[in-house]
């Protein structure tokens, strides 16, 4: 294929990129009906669509992530110029957090600017290219405005992005406040927009985004964000459980997700969890942006562009005032784009959320069981018990026995509320909810099946054992296949193993299979032996 045909296959794409239907309610019969419409794309879709639905292809490894991001917002640039005129609003995230794709991404969108093409319509009387940008933290700045068609101006005021004090983003704020500003240029001069976002977070207005998904949508003005993946069913994976910031300026855990509008994930870390696992079991990439920005992109009909680095590349915050750690690292566990995006999460509007909620007891009880805080067991209970005589014995059971105390209520808990769901499971349709919640079952069954199974292992023994070899002086509860503590632990151990294999088995490829595979790995059972 020539240069030409390249060209036009983009313009192609771009021109039929996929806008998705809004889950929100709007008035179509106000839609301006002067604007361009983009029609579906046909079933042979090119790569670079198909990538998109797979939520992000793997981007090329030469130069800088934001540098590879920014190839593909050049191209989305060109193409639009080839349909014309057209407005290009950089919106930049300027809080401590996101020093890092700032820095880089702003020099990578400056050089944009030096790619002739690009430099070519900025310059002349038609002024086919205009630049505006906006720059945000808790407040909004529009650090280039009006509008210019100078390339230098353009290039100049990136170098006005300085960093700010606060860790407050309002980032869906600014970009309403932008689009209001900018959306004459659409809808009377009919132009092209395209709006291009940088930041590492959420955002903390993330609740405006069905009204903002709306007017995106409704004008035909695609959305491209350059920022972190969500971390699976977190919001930090750095954050302990009940964090708080510090106050205002206080941006050392960024909210990064989680990539569903409400997480799903129902986090368990017990003994074992990292039994034979050379990987950080507990981070993980989503594969997906954080919910509100994926979404408000996809509608659009434009694109959520992760920036990772390398695996196993250093990748960290430049200067050592800002003291939080960067995310992702390139070494968290990551998973092939085109499995992990056939389960993508429902981009739908709150209000249709709590209906679907409403609908389905089994999704409501995930959603209610993630809620929880994460269940934390780090240490391993008491498992070698010498006799010297029955009072000492009687006393080192009594204490091992609090272990299971302690956590059991926990557990219990969340085996409740997920057995609330249990009936309507069978009725999920999705792929993604159905290894959620297989793996949510699976896993709180298998930690109760311990945890109750050690405590009646220890009633079993204060009941009294005798050593089978007359110079035994010690017990020794060792984790086993063999359950040894009656038929009601023997089911739960059953259908634990059901749920963790039916993830392994229908879901390979994905993060549910890998922790459904190594809880597989950690005996369930108990067994007594003399030492």
């Amino acid at each position: 294929m020539n240069k030409l045909d390249t060209r036009q296959q983009k313009t192609k794409d771009y021109k039929n990129r996929k806008i998705l239907k809004p889950s929100g309610k709007y008035d179509s019969a106000k839609a301006n009906p002067s604007l361009k419409r983009r029609q579906p794309i046909a079933s042979d879709a090119s790569d670079l669509e198909r990538s998109f639905q797979a939520s992000r292809a793997t981007a090329l490894v030469t130069g800088k992530p934001e540098e590879v991001a920014l190839r593909r917002i050049t191209a989305a640039v060109r193409a639009s110029l080839e349909v014309g005129p057209t407005l290009v609003v950089w919106v930049i995230d300027r809080t401590p957090s996101a020093s890092k794709t700032v820095t880089d991404g702003t020099a990578a969108a400056k050089a944009m600017y030096d790619v002739p093409e690009i430099r070519q319509a900025t310059i002349g009387s038609d002024q086919n290219l205009l630049t505006a940008v906006v720059m945000f933290d808790e407040q909004v700045e529009f650090t280039l405005d009006p509008p210019v068609a100078d390339w230098q101006k353009a290039k100049d005021a990136f170098d006005q992005v300085k960093l700010a004090e606060g860790g407050k983003e309002m980032t869906f704020t600014a970009i309403q406040q932008a689009v209001e500003k900018y959306l004459p240029l659409r809808t009377k001069d009919r132009r092209e927009v395209i709006f291009v976002v940088f930041t590492d977070e959420a955002g903390d207005d993330a609740d405006k985004v069905d009204t903002v998904t709306d007017i995106f949508k409704k004008n035909a003005i695609p959305v491209y964000v350059i920022g972190s993946p969500a971390p699976w069913g977190q919001t930090n994976p750095y954050v302990a459980a009940g964090a708080k910031p510090a106050g205002p300026n206080d941006d050392t855990y960024p909210t990064h997700g989680p990539e569903s509008i409400m997480s799903e994930r129902v986090n368990i870390q017990m003994w074992g969890n990292q039994y034979g696992a050379r990987e950080d079991l507990s981070m993980i990439d989503s594969g997906f942006g954080p919910f509100a920005l994926e979404r408000l992109c996809r509608v659009s009909g434009g694109e959520f562009i992760p920036i990772r680095p390398a695996v196993g590349s250093i990748y960290q915050y430049r200067g050592t005032a800002i003291g939080h750690k960067f995310w992702p690292t390139g070494s968290e566990l990551r998973f092939d784009p085109k499995v992990v995006g056939k389960y993508a999460p429902d981009y739908v509007s709150q209000a249709d959320f709590q209906q679907m909620l409403a609908k389905n007891r089994a999704r409501q009880a995930l959603v209610d069981a993630a809620k929880l805080a994460p269940i934390s067991i780090d240490a391993f209970p008491s498992q070698r018990f010498e006799k010297k005589n029955e009072a000492q014995m009687a006393r080192q059971l009594n204490t091992a026995q609090q272990f299971a105390a302690r956590h059991s209520p926990e557990v219990d808990q969340l085996f409740n509320i997920l057995s609330n769901g249990e009936g309507d499971r069978d009725k999920l349709t999705s792929l993604r909810l159905q290894a959620e919640f297989d793996l949510a079952m699976g896993r709180t069954l298998a930690a109760k099946v311990r945890l109750d199974g050690y405590n009646a292992m220890l009633a079993a023994l204060k009941r009294g054992k005798n050593f089978e070899n007359p110079s035994s002086r010690e017990w020794l509860l060792e984790q086993g296949i063999k359950i040894e503590t009656g038929s009601v632990i023997q089911k739960m151990s059953e259908k634990a193993i059901m749920y963790l294999q039916r993830v392994k088995d229908e879901h390979p490829g994905t993060p549910w299979a890998k922790l459904a595979e190594h809880e597989l790995n950690i005996p369930l059972g108990w067994e007594w032996k003399e030492g």
